[in-house]
């Protein structure tokens, strides 16, 4: 899939607020003091420009989210821009609202479910601060909490079923897999699968820096980027060590699937990719610009936020360098 190449560079006029976001159709950004623009990732042309709102934007197919920081959320038509509602939630904050369990969850001072065709206010809750996405599933809303909780809520009503201390703040939003694990990296040197129902721990794996970015499942593992400048596979069921792969420098986040490959890229300005089973790395691209927000995946191409106030779509060479591939490490648990 490597070299990527540009397939199209658009200005956003102003710096970028993380995270860009796609229904699928279209790429969103916003931009400060510039709103937010919808582009067509085909030609990085824009669809539609609303100049007055900003904020944390999120999306899923049909439906565009923003977030301002008192807690003001709208739901736009993806296909325009045009408001469909607005809700205030009093949740004063600058993560992106994410859609769990049906419910539109949004955390910062406080948290709160919104009914995601409506706007209707469907329970709120006087929890800690929020440092992390809100995560989850049918099991349970995940909150990653200022004072080092992961706190599990019903999605149904709020009310809290359980709750893990950490010794500092997790920095990662968590991932619950399809077999009721909740699986999270720590600020504290840990990679941790719990039991969803009750947060009790099933393993640990024990690294040499913290984990900043969200994990990825990919089939029966789970694959997350350390500070330490590592890329690891972790079996999921027993915590034993699937593969791990060097990078040049830090993470920016946690990797991203892009079809069979894992996308990494760097606090600096590399884009990296994996075999997604085997780890075997395919190459990497070096930006003009360091990264702004972290990449997502539109169809066929990359996208991404840089700091020089564009948005770049990258697009897969459908060959590998064969030159480029490496042999990553591998190992069981110690």
């Amino acid at each position: 899939m490597f070299p990527l190449t540009f397939s199209w560079v658009a200005p956003t006029e102003g710096r970028l607020i993380p995270p860009l976001a796609t229904d699928g159709v279209r790429v969103f950004a916003a931009a400060q003091g510039q709103g937010v623009r919808a582009f067509d990732p085909g030609t990085g042309a824009i669809v539609w420009r609303d100049p007055e709102r900003e904020g944390a934007l999120s999306a899923t197919p049909g439906a565009l989210y923003l977030r301002e920081p008192d807690g003001l959320v709208w739901r736009l038509d993806p296909t325009n821009g045009a408001p469909l509602w607005s809700a205030h939630t009093g949740v004063a904050g600058e993560l992106p609202p994410a859609l769990v369990a049906g419910r539109l969850v949004v955390a910062g001072e406080g948290v709160a479910a919104l009914d995601p065709g409506s706007g209707r206010s469907l329970w709120e809750a006087d929890a800690g601060s929020s440092v992390a996405p809100p995560a989850g599933g049918a099991a349970c809303v995940l909150l990653s909490e200022a004072d080092g909780s992961l706190r599990c809520r019903n999605p149904a009503s709020g009310t809290e079923i359980w709750r893990r201390r950490f010794d500092t703040p997790l920095r990662a939003a968590p991932v619950l897999d399809d077999s009721g694990r909740v699986l999270v990296g720590t600020a504290d040197r840990q990679f941790v699968a719990l039991r969803a129902r009750d947060g009790k721990q099933l393993w640990r794996w024990k690294l040499g820096a913290d984990v900043d970015g969200a994990p990825v499942v990919v089939g029966d593992e789970v694959v997350f980027a350390s500070f330490e400048n590592v890329l690891w596979s972790l079996r999921r069921g027993s915590g034993n060590l699937a593969w791990r792969e060097g990078l040049p420098t830090r993470p920016l986040e946690g990797p991203r699937l892009l079809g069979p490959a894992l996308i990494v890229a760097t606090r600096e300005n590399q884009v990296l990719g994996f075999d997604a089973r085997s780890g075997r790395r395919l190459g990497q691209m070096e930006l003009e610009a360091e990264l702004q927000a972290a990449p997502i995946v539109v169809a066929d191409l990359l996208v991404v936020g840089l700091r020089d106030r564009t948005v770049a779509a990258l697009a897969m060479n459908q060959r590998p360098l064969e030159s480029e591939l490496s042999t990553p490490e591998r190992g069981t648990r110690p």
